[in-house]
């Protein structure tokens, strides 16, 4: 997933090198000091959702508690980190966004809430993630097909896990409510225009923390992209497979 950008933003950004570079490496190992006595956990996949502004995504029963424990720790923590996104606080990875050109109507997102409703049948046959690596990457891209560094934590192997399919966490199941009034709100932040394929493939400097997940579920998301583009062609780009990744949270 990691490779270094090669373009002018890179090269704006090697005279700091250096100094950006040992600050990645505090933030590492004081983060690594937080997750000393964390194990790793799993990530059940729940359905293909259609997210604000119109991104594809594939999303997740809950967050493992281990990630929820280390989520609050760096909140609580005294590192000066950004506040959290609000799309990090639900689990998910991200697997396309609308061309710059496009943006859907009532009638193309019914076509594509279909079309995950299909899909989703098969996601309950997928396998768990286990979280046993996690990433601390400077990106050049928020869709990280552009990075420029990474540090690796390693989360303490878990001998047995619970087959049980985990409840969902709330903020997964506010996504899903179908509560009258709730859906006119959620269908118009899918349509609102705004965070198309050039607001993750901009040029950027920032640092987050990232469970990475390259080529996962490859077959299975093939098949939706193939279908996507049947029922709408040239509407979305999808995001290199090995970018993959969930977002546990922005650091800077």
């Amino acid at each position: 997933m990691i490779s270094k950008s090669h373009d002018y933003l890179y090269t704006h950004y090697q005279k700091d090198e250096v100094k950006v570079s040992k600050q990645l490496d505090s933030l590492h190992k004081e983060i690594a000091l937080i997750t000393a006595d964390l194990t790793a956990g799993r990530l059940y996949p729940y359905q293909f959702f259609i997210a604000w502004h119109g991104v594809i995504t594939i999303a997740f029963r809950r967050f493992p508690d281990s990630l929820l424990t280390l989520k609050d720790r760096l909140n609580q923590s005294k590192l000066n980190l950004v506040p959290e996104n609000d799309g990090s606080r639900w689990p998910k990875i991200t697997l396309a966004a609308l061309s710059p050109t496009k943006r859907l109507s009532k009638e193309e997102l019914s076509l594509l809430n279909h079309c995950c409703i299909q899909f989703n049948e098969r996601v309950g046959s997928l396998a768990p993630l286990v979280t046993c690596q996690l990433s601390i990457v400077r990106y050049a891209q928020q869709s990280l097909e552009k990075c420029f560094d990474q540090r690796l934590l390693n989360l303490n192997a878990q001998s047995e896990f619970s087959q049980a399919l985990p409840p969902l966490q709330a903020e997964v199941e506010k996504l899903f409510a179908s509560k009258e009034g709730d859906l006119d709100e959620r269908e118009r932040k899918i349509l609102a225009s705004g965070r198309n394929i050039n607001h993750y493939r901009t040029l950027t400097d920032g640092v987050s923390l990232v469970f990475a997940v390259p080529n996962v579920y490859q077959d299975t998301i093939r098949s939706l992209q193939q279908q996507v583009s049947k029922i709408l062609p040239h509407h979305y780009e999808w995001f290199k497979p090995e970018s993959r990744h969930l977002t546990v949270r922005a650091l800077f």
